[in-house]
């Protein structure tokens, strides 16, 4: 390899991964910031006002208020969340998210399920 080939694998493996990503869909980012909010928010009506049949059946109040009671003090308002990108599953495009929470010193990928502009699921790993 060239020392020009050399250089430019070399800068392009030193950007942060979101610079490779591609920017979040509009709607996609407007979804999850929806979603984001109303799980800090404790609101599960807000919560599933965008999703879709199939998953309003699958999160029942209790469940939701055990994922809330589970990440009350770590995610807040105004935490760091960097899109990651896109994957096409069985008619579904999930996308995913890193949440930086500033209360914790770990981070979280987040899996947001959309089917016909629908959430489909929301997992946080």
């Amino acid at each position: 390899m060239n020392s020009l080939a050399w250089l430019f694998l070399s800068l392009i493996m030193a950007l942060p991964a979101t610079a490779l990503a591609d920017a979040a869909p509009p709607a996609a980012a407007t979804l999850f910031q929806q979603q984001f909010n109303a799980l800090v928010a404790d609101d599960y009506d807000q919560f599933m006002a965008h999703a879709d049949a199939d998953f309003a059946q699958a999160l029942t109040p209790a469940e939701f208020s055990k994922l809330t009671d589970a990440l009350a003090g770590i995610f807040q308002p105004g935490d760091t969340t960097a899109y990651l990108g896109v994957l096409r599953q069985d008619g579904v495009r999930v996308h995913l998210w890193k949440v930086t929470p500033a209360a914790a010193q770990t981070d979280y990928l987040v899996k947001m399920a959309v089917r016909d502009d629908k959430l489909a699921g929301f997992w946080i790993q």
